[in-house]
């Protein structure tokens, strides 16, 4: 949603910021349309079905910024993943509303280890299924995210 923006990189150059939310984030703070959310057709692959729900939580480990990501539906032939990247609001780093962007992600690696996010702006994140959580990098952050859905 997850999640996490490349561009908040560089806004937030140097700033330091007490970690407000990260103790309450929820997926209230970077809200995501959940309702496109769509079961894996039947035969589908695991590796690919189980990513299909929502994930949500302090998307920057402390940063405040809460974030958001969906995975709506799963293409193994194609290897593709429509999904919704969201994240709250956050003043210091100029986000005044909460935000998503809906996007066509990328397996990567063996079967559907990673998913590969390019968001409109330029950037890229990874994502990598954990259980009931994903964990990303973006840039240099790390990003955990919660299953909520």
């Amino acid at each position: 949603m997850f999640a996490a923006l490349t561009g908040l990189t560089c806004l937030a150059g140097g700033l330091s910021v007490a970690p407000a939310l990260a103790a309450d984030c929820t997926f209230d703070d970077a809200p995501a349309d959940l309702s496109h959310i769509s079961p894996a057709p039947a035969g589908t692959p695991a590796d690919y079905a189980r990513w299909v729900g929502a994930y949500s939580g302090d998307a920057w480990g402390g940063s405040a910024l809460c974030g958001t990501f969906v995975v709506n539906s799963v293409d193994p032939k194609a290897h593709t993943a429509e999904v919704i990247y969201a994240h709250g609001k956050f003043l210091p780093w100029n986000l005044p509303s909460p935000k998503q962007y809906d996007v066509t992600a990328r397996f990567i690696g063996d079967g559907a280890a990673r998913l590969r996010v390019d968001l409109p702006w330029h950037a890229t994140a990874f994502y990598t299924y954990a259980g009931d959580a994903v964990d990303g990098i973006y840039g240099s952050s790390k990003i955990h995210l919660k299953r909520i859905k």
